[in-house]
């Protein structure tokens, strides 16, 4: 009997934490020349659950590295600041846009060409992974 509450108790915490997801909207990488070491990508990033989600790794079989940057203006100069800590608490949406948040794609290791699909992975502190597409365009 134990067990079995137990087993319950574990099934039903995991259904609530996958209930929720991370989604992503109009995900898109801004095109580059083809000599470029590094691109950014853009969208709406959000948790559409009932938890907190942490983002804790991003990849892409494109690119060497990818990070998510924040860009501000700091004594009049334009910076660029990692994002380590991307907690997205519920209904939040990160909007990924030029001139502040954006995912940083860094040493592309094929051609990023126009129309591409370019896939971005996102693991959360908890193991749970999610691809999204971003379609590069001009």
């Amino acid at each position: 009997m134990r067990f079995l509450i137990l087993a319950l108790l574990i099934f039903t915490s995991f259904s609530a934490v996958s209930e929720g997801q991370l989604v992503l909207e109009n995900g898109w990488v801004r095109a580059a020349p083809p000599m470029a070491k590094n691109l950014a990508g853009y969208g709406e990033l959000g948790n559409n659950s009932s938890q907190s989600i942490s983002i804790v790794s991003m990849s892409s079989p494109f690119f060497k590295k990818v990070e998510a940057h924040k860009t501000s203006f700091v004594g009049g100069m334009m910076k660029m600041q990692q994002i380590t800590n991307m907690q997205l608490k519920p209904g939040v949406i990160f909007k990924f846009a030029p001139g502040g948040m954006h995912f940083m794609l860094m040493k592309p290791n094929r051609a990023i060409t126009e129309n591409l699909e370019v896939p971005i992975h996102l693991t959360t502190e908890l193991g749970e992974k999610y691809t999204f597409y971003f379609v590069v365009k001009k």
